[in-house]
């Protein structure tokens, strides 16, 4: 039975009673009455920089690839 479904997204649901994960682990909760969701976007400044260090250094001394490659990564 499910009672007050509150949130079901990405093998994570809310309900009134049960909190649960994508692992399928279940927490009993009580007395829920309202839930809000927070969106936070990402700070890409660090890898921009990382890039464009990769860049300045592959052309001026070559190295740049191992820059390039870690703000990608990142």
């Amino acid at each position: 039975m499910v009672s007050s479904l509150f949130y079901d997204k990405g093998g994570v649901r809310i309900t009134k009673t049960i909190f649960e994960v994508p692992s399928g682990t279940q927490y009993q909760i009580k007395n829920i009455d309202s839930v809000s969701i927070l969106k936070e976007d990402p700070n890409r400044k660090g890898p921009l920089i990382c890039i464009l260090v990769g860049v300045l250094l592959l052309a001026a001394y070559g190295l740049g690839l191992i820059f390039i490659g870690l703000g990608i990564w990142w």
